[in-house]
């Protein structure tokens, strides 16, 4: 049996019509963790059409590790999430999903990880054969450019499954963006971590909340709102450019009307407007994406900066298995 010291773990996972997957997941998880650390396991559950909420309260009622978290509308996977990171009671807490792709096995190697000094432990897919052929390729180009215009803060295959440490979950939770992009949020370069990885597998039963064969686009466009203003800065730069070679090319125009008397005089003037009022516009969607981009850093409500304490003490204090 586990020492009556050790650490509590909390076990957070966001559910939507799962009922088939609910008590298996609970069977599995209970079954790594038993006898190993003391541990809860918080069900975050969105309104279902399935009764997923009467099977978690069926296991509330005779195991009291086991406690739920029931929304009032629909909130969606990340803010179930957040919810679950406020309720949960733990000295590390472990995100993952209800459908069995998240390997509830996995979680033993993250406590040791964690154990051994890790404030945050990654998971990383490095086989996705059980996933269609057009998903695999839409993810691998989706995480691939979002690695490369968030200059890699964005990991390839990392996704929500991970342990967090309880002295972390306050600086994680000072970032108050809606539908927060977990995946950048908790990719710190100041933060201890590590990534652990693993083979995807095949969702037992039920429907993906996800595309089928192309996954979610909005949770990679949602990523790329949150964590880089590329797409922004590159509107810039073309409008700024437009402008230049606009007035560029209609400089030169003047000059071939001034300089050559044979030269048409009603096409290239023409030609000039037009391109002198499409530069207007670029200028002026430049000029806006200027603005956005300070309006952005604004109303996003993230810290400033933050300041890690010191966590020596932890690793002073904290037990091996």
């Amino acid at each position: 049996m586990y020492p009556k010291d050790i650490r509590l773990i909390s076990v957070v996972i966001p559910v939507m019509d799962e009922a088939l997957n609910i008590k298996p997941l609970y069977q599995e998880i209970k079954k790594v963790l038993h006898k190993l650390v003391k541990y809860e396991i918080l069900f975050v559950c969105d309104p279902s059409k399935d009764g997923s909420e009467n099977v978690i309260k069926e296991l509330i009622g005779f195991d009291k590790s086991v406690r739920g978290v029931f929304l009032a509308d629909r909130a969606g996977q990340t803010e179930s999430i957040r919810a679950g990171f406020e309720f949960a009671r733990g000295d590390a807490i472990v995100s993952m999903d209800a459908d069995f792709q998240d390997p509830p096995e996995l979680i033993q190697e993250m406590i040791s990880a964690w154990e051994e000094g890790a404030l945050i432990v990654h998971t990383k897919k490095v086989d996705r054969s059980a996933d269609k052929l057009l998903y695999r390729l839409v993810t691998r180009l989706g995480y691939g450019f979002l690695s490369w215009i968030t200059n890699g803060r964005i990991q390839v295959n990392v996704g929500d499954f991970r342990l967090i440490d309880r002295a972390i979950l306050p600086i994680l939770l000072e970032y108050k963006d809606p539908k927060p992009f977990w995946r950048g949020i908790t990719s710190m370069s100041g933060v201890r971590s590590k990534t652990i990885t693993y083979k995807r597998t095949a969702r037992r039963t039920g429907k993906t909340k996800f595309g089928l064969h192309i996954g979610s686009p909005s949770v990679a466009l949602r990523g790329i709102a949150s964590f880089t203003h590329k797409p922004l800065e590159l509107i810039q730069t073309i409008g700024f450019l437009s402008v230049f070679l606009s007035l560029l090319g209609s400089i030169l125009i003047v000059i071939q009307v001034l300089a050559t008397p044979g030269f048409p005089r009603g096409i290239p003037t023409l030609i000039g407007l037009i391109c002198l009022f499409f530069s207007i516009q670029f200028f002026s969607t430049a000029i806006i994406a200027t603005y956005l981009i300070v309006l952005m850093d604004q109303t996003r409500r993230r810290p400033n900066y933050v300041v890690l304490p010191d966590f020596s003490y932890k690793l002073k204090n904290r037990r091996s298995r």
